[in-house]
């Protein structure tokens, strides 16, 4: 069974995420779902740095739960955050460098392991 709490618990994790490679230029701003996000950058990595659950029976429900609300949030992002042009990507080894910090802030732990290149 998927529990709603996680389910915005990761959302809002990822979403940090997402907002911070917006910030960035990883992502456009203009990005409104959950296809469009996975054409900007591969969006299986955000499962990962936000440390969810996998190879469960119940992994893959919760990952589905979560892109689907992820992809909610996205779209009711406000018009002006959509609306601007995007900047620039960064290359994405410079992405997997940073995202170490990014998940630590993001999920409030102290340590994280690195990200395999």
């Amino acid at each position: 069974m998927i529990n709603p709490e996680d389910v915005q618990r990761y959302a809002g994790i990822i979403m940090t995420m997402i907002e911070e490679d917006q910030d960035t230029g990883q992502v456009p701003r203009g990005v409104c779902s959950w296809d469009e996000l996975d054409d900007s950058v591969d969006a299986e990595d955000y499962y990962r740095l936000a440390r969810m659950p996998h190879a469960t029976s119940d992994a893959a429900g919760l990952r589905n739960a979560v892109s689907e609300e992820v992809g909610r949030r996205l779209a009711r992002a406000p018009r002006s955050a959509r609306s601007s042009p995007p900047s620039p990507s960064i290359e994405l080894p410079a992405r997997r460098a940073r995202c170490g910090a990014r998940a630590a802030r993001a999920c409030r732990v102290t340590a994280v392991s690195p990200v395999p290149g």
